[in-house]
């Protein structure tokens, strides 16, 4: 089936194996030297690349793929690469272009590529399939028209299977005009399925996917604004806390230096006091040694004067003791108030941070199990292909 999507923008999925000119093809329809290409039949394209072109007004994407048919790459490299093809071509190729070389044998490998297509890309990817001939200088003086009806039973088999639409390129030519050619046949394939590029399940459980991870990177882009636009708000009352914390710091020196001075005070006046009690003392024994009938008298009042003293002395102790209490109170209702407000604080950075890392494991999540089911989805795939593959090799023996 097929999905109606932008005119503006016409994907290109290259296939084929190795030494036929794919890569060349790439770079000639790209008007450009991107695709790396040799001249031996050894592998070059390793994954898939893509890149793109501007060609009257519309967006030219070509997507380079490893030799199907020949490639150095493991079983499970070459079923990477396809998913990766699938991604890179997302929402679905415009066209197929199988490529083969003139005068190159048609071997079965080959002949087995478009099933391959089929199998991978589903049965409606043939109506999107154009062969093109590579090697056009080859023909000489042949037409081309003559070159395909001398054409073998298998490759006319394949070009009726893909509705007979093919068509000859020169890679040594750099001509604009031939690739002005190809993309005008390509757009008319293209009207003629309904002007949509081609999708199935597979693109359409990509789609599905790619929605659920932009839902899930807006969802972690959105945190992270949160998280920003709150960091002023920390800021903030971070410096609260710390100026909170100077005025306290000054509030006790103030405290520490009021008594201090309280306490000198204190001091000299019971200096005095011991002054005159020296000087009162003094005077009594001067009297008592004038008046010795008074003696019982002033002993009381020696004892009297003690006891004023010691009062005097308790008092001053339970004020200073008082004092030192009521500032450690302070203090420490200061650091609970203190503590308090950090743990709250952390606490609401540690939610964010969960919630920001839980949507982007959300995300990871996501994107792992996409990458999963498509791979099972392909290994399946290639598990039919080989199973009938065996099977036409049992019954062919």
């Amino acid at each position: 089936m097929s999905a109606q999507l932008s005119a503006q923008e016409i994907r290109i999925v290259l296939i084929g194996k190795t030494g036929v000119g794919k890569s060349a093809t790439g770079n000639s329809i790209l008007g450009r030297d991107h695709f790396h290409k040799a001249a031996s039949s050894k592998s070059v394209t390793k994954q898939c690349s893509v890149a793109t072109t501007v060609f009257d007004g519309k967006t030219i994407k070509v997507l380079d793929t490893p030799g199907w048919c020949d490639t150095e790459l493991s079983e499970a490299e070459l079923t990477q690469a396809i998913v990766k093809c699938i991604d890179m071509s997302y929402p679905g190729p415009h066209v197929f272009l199988f490529i083969l070389a003139i005068g190159n044998r048609f071997t079965n490998e080959e002949k087995q590529t478009v099933q391959q297509i089929q199998e991978i890309f589903g049965e409606g990817a043939t109506r999107y399939t154009l062969i093109l001939f590579t090697k056009g200088d080859a023909l000489e003086d042949t037409t081309f028209e003559d070159y395909l009806r001398g054409a073998t039973a298998d490759l006319k088999a394949l070009i009726d299977k893909c509705g007979g639409r093919c068509h000859v390129f020169n890679n040594k030519d750099r001509n604009y005009l031939q690739v002005s050619k190809l993309l005008k046949k390509i757009q008319d394939m293209v009207q003629d399925n309904g002007g949509g590029c081609y999708t199935n399940t597979t693109y359409q459980l990509l789609e599905q996917y790619k929605k659920r991870e932009a839902k899930l990177q807006q969802k972690a882009e959105a945190t992270r604004k949160e998280m920003k636009a709150r960091e002023p708000e920390f800021q903030r009352l971070i410096k609260l806390i710390e100026l909170e914390q100077q005025c306290q710091s000054l509030r006790e020196t103030q405290l520490h230096e009021q008594l201090t001075k309280q306490n000198h005070m204190i001091v000299t006046m019971l200096e005095h006091m011991q002054t005159e009690r020296n000087e009162r003392r003094q005077e009594v024994e001067r009297t008592q040694k004038a008046l010795s009938g008074q003696a019982a008298e002033h002993q009381k009042l020696m004892e009297l004067e003690r006891q004023k003293q010691r009062e005097e002395q308790l008092k001053h102790q339970q004020y200073m003791e008082n004092e030192e209490i009521k500032r450690k109170n302070e203090e420490s209702q200061h650091r609970q108030r203190t503590e308090k407000e950090w743990q709250r604080l952390e606490k609401e950075k540690q939610e964010m941070s969960k919630r920001y890392e839980k949507t982007i494991l959300q995300l990871e999540q996501q994107k792992q199990m996409r990458d999963t089911e498509m791979l099972e989805l392909l290994k399946e795939k290639m598990r039919e292909k080989n199973e009938n593959l065996y099977y036409f090799i049992k019954t062919s023996t």
